[in-house]
């Protein structure tokens, strides 16, 4: 209401608030039971969430749970959580077939224990559970009070069911778990990124007096209490200056009427901290890219930074932020170097917060066309496809006049789309929609004859049939005439015609080669040729067909340093042909590698392409840099997160397959790879996973195998890996980690060709901006017949390092 003499009211909005309930579902439980009837009904899916719409319960017994036929002695079904909790209550969806009210598979009398280490167990009550209604849409009916029992386990022991015909077997929906915070909970920070002045934060719990806070490096020791320790009373710790890339390990036990211990937390700060991202140069005149990196305009050599007309930064080819540096170099003029350099206004200091290395980021273009010698060849190509009426591919080439045939073995091929191409060519012109026939080698589409026999005309295609290839594969086309004929083989030895052989009109002088795309107009696709033979003549040359790529010539790239005592340190990319990489890629330089100089009181930063000690005439090409950082990389943790990834406990659960799609898959954990065209034992250990799929399924994901996992957090990444082999020849397999729930989505699907021979395959989910629950790690399989075996099943935060 206004003052006087105003009167005038302006109502306010109507602001509502919801408080928080009393207790919480437990999450990221897993389940085991004494037994399972198939692999569609195990213990995970009275955890999963399977079957539920809302708090209501299906009758379809594939999204529940029950015991074998053949199982002796009690059934049980036990429950571990991430942590201890302070149970309130436990909601139960009994067994809901639609048969239930005869068949009673439903617990009636319980015993109920609860554990805190999964081994001493204690009697919570002996109870029953009331039967299910065995209609869609069944609400739970049964509430166990828990009494605030303090638990990271619990065990339900049947001792009856409700079948009123006499069957011994138990099943449960679904339940859940609801806990009263007490403990210490959302925990800040968490992930990767967090910054190395960060400060601890958390929601106390409930019967809070003051709080224990353990932190330091050392995991161990922060989960027995023998960690640094603080106490608080109330939530919030500073733990002072932290070090780079380091992963740092916290709990917090809360001090009430009981002591409740905390779970360990952790996060890793970020690994580096920006001396140059680019970000902040704009077109105005002082505060242009160029006017703070000195190019040749300035220094004499032969760079270029910017572009000539604004915007003068790039705004596209961007690693981190909105701009990059442009880095144009021109060595084939005198001085036959080229330089940028920066010089500070203050002195960098390089070496705070245990700092160990400065690191650039840089993109170039990759050489389009790289002759090895011994007639093999490196092909890199971006393109849409050659396909249609017209073609967008690198062509290496020479002129063929009459018949004639090229024979290449393309030895493998990087997958930038399921179509990406490369193999053999007879074309009549240079055009893009040029007549043509080849025959090419694809990632996941096996061999395929392709070719257009008019002039702008439509594409067609013979494509492979039979079991799946992949490279290495050898390819051949042959003239004669008007007379296309292409064929590939295994070895280089037995040839097989792949299609018809076309009749396609060319005039007698053509082209001859090697065809790369990589069917994506936004990555490039290398292919790697040996064993290339022809009957044409003349020197190879490489030409962009349909498309334009840029190409890098190669000549080394360096940094140097100079402190502000004029001190000077040079450190070369150990990879001589690094300014062709077509993607980011970062370099770390150890300060270790810039001694004589002093790394915290840098003064001047150059970046160069060339070889300024002894210059001579070479090459040109663009680069691209952003994101100059120092700091230190951290170490991935590779604590395995997954419950029974080798198969030890000699029971297939958690791990559950099934088959569909016209498709049957049956598992059984083996101690030996029996039937193996090449016999080996499990990886690691005793036990390993035998599958077999009786035929390619409808679609691949309708045969698989997998697990419930524990929830992906929010600022984390993290890697699936496996180790697989096949009875004999190739299998495929998807992995795929995934949110069990609709819309099912996958986070860093890849599919993956599996040989004969114990190998190792994974996936790296990209950092999840918020929490993903429920959660399952899933190989589909339904690919092929096949007959495969897997081992040592991984899930670990970080990107992926090799097992030993």
């Amino acid at each position: 209401m206004n003052a006087a003499p105003s009167t005038t009211v302006f109502k306010g909005e109507v602001w509502n608030f919801t408080a928080e309930p009393y207790s919480y579902p437990v999450t990221g439980i897993v389940a085991t039971a004494s037994s399972f009837e198939k692999a569609t009904t195990v213990a995970a899916n009275t955890v999963n969430g399977s079957g539920l719409t809302g708090d209501l319960h299906g009758v379809n017994t594939s999204t529940m749970w029950n015991t074998s036929m053949a199982a002796s002695g009690p059934a049980w079904i036990q429950f571990q959580f991430p942590s201890a909790y302070k149970l309130s209550e436990l909601w139960v969806w009994n067994y809901n077939g639609e048969f239930e009210p005869v068949l009673g598979y439903g617990f009636k009398d319980v015993t109920i224990e609860y554990s805190l280490d999964g081994q001493t167990w204690t009697l919570l009550k002996d109870t029953q559970f009331a039967q299910a209604t065995a209609v869609a849409g069944y609400a739970h009916n049964t509430t166990v009070d828990m009494g605030g029992v303090v638990a990271q386990y619990v065990k339900l022991t049947a001792q009856s069911n409700w079948s009123a015909v006499g069957i011994k077997q138990y099943g449960l929906s679904e339940v859940r778990f609801f806990y009263i915070p007490v403990q210490a909970r959302a925990p800040q920070p968490t992930g990767t990124e967090a910054g190395v002045d960060t400060s601890l934060d958390w929601r106390s719990g409930r019967d809070m007096t003051s709080e224990q806070v353990y932190f330091g490096t050392d995991k161990a020791a922060v989960a027995a209490g023998t960690a640094m320790a603080k106490t608080v009373t109330g939530h919030g710790f500073d733990p002072g200056a932290l070090d780079f890339g380091t992963t740092y390990y916290w709990k917090v036990d809360e001090v009430g009427t009981a002591t409740y211990p905390g779970a360990v937390w952790s996060f890793t700060t970020q690994e580096f901290a920006a001396i140059d991202d680019f970000e902040s140069y704009t077109d105005e005149e002082g505060s242009r890219i160029y006017e703070t990196w000195v190019d040749g305009w300035t220094n004499g050599t032969g760079s270029v930074v910017g572009y000539l007309q604004a915007p003068f930064a790039e705004t596209a080819i961007t690693h981190g932020g909105n701009q990059a540096m442009p880095f144009e170099y021109n060595n084939v003029k005198t001085p036959y170097y080229s330089e940028t350099e920066r010089t500070f206004d203050t002195p960098q200091d390089w070496t705070t917060n245990g700092a160990d290395s400065v690191a650039l980021w840089f993109q170039g273009y990759p050489a389009g066309f790289t002759d090895k010698g011994n007639n093999a060849f490196t092909v890199v190509s971006t393109g849409t496809d050659i396909w249609g009426n017209s073609d967008q591919f690198r062509f290496v080439y020479q002129t063929l006049s009459g018949n004639g045939s090229i024979t290449a073995k393309v030895d493998s091929l990087t997958r930038s789309d399921a179509w990406s191409k490369a193999g053999v060519m007879i074309r009549e012109s240079l055009e893009a929609g040029s007549k043509h026939a080849s025959v090419v080698v694809t990632p996941d589409n096996s061999c395929s004859q392709q070719y257009r026999n008019s002039t702008g005309g439509a594409s067609a295609s013979a494509d492979w049939t039979g079991t799946a290839v992949t490279a290495p594969y050898w390819v051949r086309v042959t003239r004669t005439g008007n007379s296309f004929k292409t064929e590939t083989s295994p070895d280089g030895k037995t040839w097989t015609a792949l299609g018809a052989e076309q009749n396609i009109t060319m005039v007698a002088n053509v082209y001859l080669g090697l065809a790369v795309t990589s069917h994506n107009a936004s990555a490039y696709s290398t292919a790697e040729f040996s064993n290339v033979s022809t009957t044409a003549t003349g020197n190879w040359q490489n030409v962009s067909i349909g498309v334009t790529q840029r190409s890098n010539g190669i000549a080394p790239l360096y940094l140097t340093v100079e402190d502000k005592a004029g001190k000077t340190k040079t450190v070369v990319h150990p990879d001589a042909a690094a300014v062709a990489k077509g993607t980011w890629t970062q370099w770390q330089i150890p300060l270790m590698d810039l001694s004589g100089i002093n790394a915290a009181a840098v003064k001047k930063l150059t970046i160069g392409v060339g070889d300024p000690a002894h210059p001579q005439a070479g090459a040109a090409g663009m680069l691209y840099l952003d994101d100059i950082q120092y700091g230190k990389a951290a170490v991935a943790d590779t604590t395995n997160l997954v419950v029974n990834g080798g198969f030890e406990t000699g029971a297939q659960e958690p791990w559950g397959a099934w088959g569909g799609g016209g498709a049957t898959v049956t598992a059984t954990v083996v101690t030996a790879c029996t039937g193996a065209a090449v016999p080996e034992g499990p990886l690691e250990g005793k036990n390993c996973l035998n599958l077999k799929v009786s035929g390619p399924s409808t679609n691949f994901w309708d045969c698989a195998f997998n697990s419930a996992g524990p929830t992906f957090e929010k600022g984390r990444k993290y890697t699936l890996s496996a180790f697989f082999k096949t009875a004999s020849g190739t299998g495929k397999v998807n992995l795929k980690p995934e949110h069990a729930a609709d819309p099912w989505e996958g986070y860093g699907e890849q599919q993956v060709t599996i040989t004969d021979t114990w190998t190792e395959y994974h996936v790296t989910t990209p950092v999840f901006t918020s929490n993903v629950s429920p959660t399952s790690l899933t190989f589909h399989i339904g690919f092929q017949a096949q007959e495969i075996w897997v081992d040592n099943v991984k899930w670990y935060e970080g990107d992926y390092v090799p097992s030993n």
